[in-house]
């Protein structure tokens, strides 16, 4: 469903929250029918605020309503200020605030019509627009009042963890947990509950990460010794990493660089368990998945992984390992399409001159003379004119074949024997044109050849 060109979403788990919310009103079922309106239009005003706002800064919104109320996520992101994330933060208890507003000054409306239903609807959209919007400003993440704490934190720090706020957002939900409890109210006191258990592992996971501050750089150590193949190095840093990582951000590091390790030592059977291990516990992992297959050189296992690789992250060093899976299982085509890839532009020529041979010799002659070509484009190599004619040659193409052997001779090749004993220029050899050129080149030696 969408409004207003947002799309809304909407999970069964919201009308059993709102249910649950009703006050007892199952005895009146028209009542009870009344508040779910009244919350669904509350809570839809809600993050429509934050909603538009956020659209005003670029952003693409989704609303969903689920059973802790209601979410605006963002489908396409884009790197926002904290006083943007503070805008967007106090739109929606704003817009509450503005439709509660709108409802009390609509007073006699409500209360002339002497009906129950309308009555009942006027104190409701008070209290959810108004009573919930102000919980809803408590500096307690996840809150909206949270989130413009966290806003304002980084606003005057600079620096994203936002400590300050989850400090504050544990102690409010713990004191509200606690008057919730003393004051019997079940819904308050799981909603606050749950928020100081998120808050409190929240600033745990942050004392953790300020422990392994250190680690960082042995990780980067670590990698650097691969990298310049001191594999022992490389080992002895590992284990150490593993050894005194205390979150699991960082023994996902030392699994990581252990799988890249044992590749480097031609280990694939402990590779292979390590990574096994790894994916067990924090999922698909395409880089080090491919590069197993690649190393084994199963080229073909390799591809899916490198080629979803390639597309997520376009580099020179992924591209390259794929191109090299494609040739060598003979999918010289699609090769050659990827080396007309952008991130590929400092390898093009290497890879074209490269493809014409491995194509040449895999029997695809017109892919061979099709890259030795664009090849000859970028410089003009003799070997690579002569590889053309050869290529021309195989596939009957006599003329135009006749014609690169031409450039080859110009550009300076000077192989008599070549000329004399290839089976690729059999197709040339009793013309007019072949002939000529035999003489051509017998005409210089070696040494003064132009």
């Amino acid at each position: 469903m969408r409004l207003l060109d947002v799309p809304i979403k909407l999970d069964a788990s919201f009308f059993v929250m709102a249910f649950m919310l009703s006050y007892g009103r199952i005895s009146a079922p028209v009542l009870l029918a009344e508040w779910l309106i009244v919350v669904t239009i509350s809570i839809l005003l809600h993050e429509f605020g934050h909603a538009l706002i956020g659209r005003r800064f670029g952003l693409e919104p989704t609303i969903t309503l689920h059973s802790f109320g209601g979410l605006t996520s963002w489908s396409a992101w884009q790197p926002l200020t904290p006083l943007q994330e503070l805008v967007i933060s106090l739109a929606g208890p704003m817009a509450g605030f503005l439709f509660g507003a709108l409802v009390f000054l609509a007073n006699p409306i409500f209360l002339a019509s002497n009906s129950i239903v309308l009555e009942q609807a006027y104190q409701d959209f008070l209290w959810v627009n108004i009573g919930w919007g102000i919980f809803n400003l408590l500096p307690m993440l996840p809150l909206d009042g949270g989130n413009a704490c966290a806003a304002i934190e980084r606003h005057l720090t600079a620096k994203p963890e936002a400590a300050v706020t989850s400090v504050v957002s544990f102690i409010v939900a713990a004191v509200v947990l606690i008057l919730a409890l003393a004051n019997h109210s079940t819904w308050i006191a799981l909603l606050s509950g749950w928020f100081a258990v998120n808050n409190g592992n929240s600033l745990w996971q942050k004392w953790q990460r300020s422990r392994e501050q250190p680690l960082a750089k042995i990780a980067e150590e670590a990698s650097a010794a691969i990298n310049r193949q001191d594999l022992a190095q490389a080992e002895r840093l590992i284990t150490q990493l593993r050894q005194e990582a205390h979150t699991d951000a960082t023994k996902c590091k030392a699994d990581y660089l252990s799988v890249f390790l044992n590749l480097q030592k031609r280990d694939f059977d402990r590779a292979k368990h390590i990574l096994s291990n790894y994916e067990a516990l924090y999922g698909k992992e395409i880089y080090l998945r491919g590069l197993l297959h690649y190393y084994q050189e199963e080229w073909a296992e390799s591809i899916p992984y490198l080629q979803e690789l390639f597309a997520k992250n376009p580099i020179e060093w992924t591209g390259s390992l794929l191109y090299n899976s494609l040739v060598e299982i003979f999918k010289f085509a699609e090769a050659r399409d990827l080396c007309s890839h952008p991130a590929l532009a400092k390898k093009i020529e290497e890879f074209h001159v490269h493809l014409q041979t491995k194509a040449f010799y895999g029997g695809d002659y017109d892919t061979s003379a099709a890259v030795g070509k664009t090849a000859f484009v970028y410089e003009n190599n003799p070997d690579v004119a002569y590889n053309i004619a050869c290529a021309l040659g195989r596939q009957g193409k006599i003329v135009e074949g006749l014609e690169w052997l031409k450039k080859a001779i110009e550009c300076g090749f000077n192989s008599l024997d070549s000329l004399n004993t290839d089976e690729d220029l059999d197709p040339f050899r009793g013309t007019t044109e072949f002939t000529e050129i035999i003489k051509t080149v017998q005409r210089y030696s070696n040494d003064d050849f132009p």
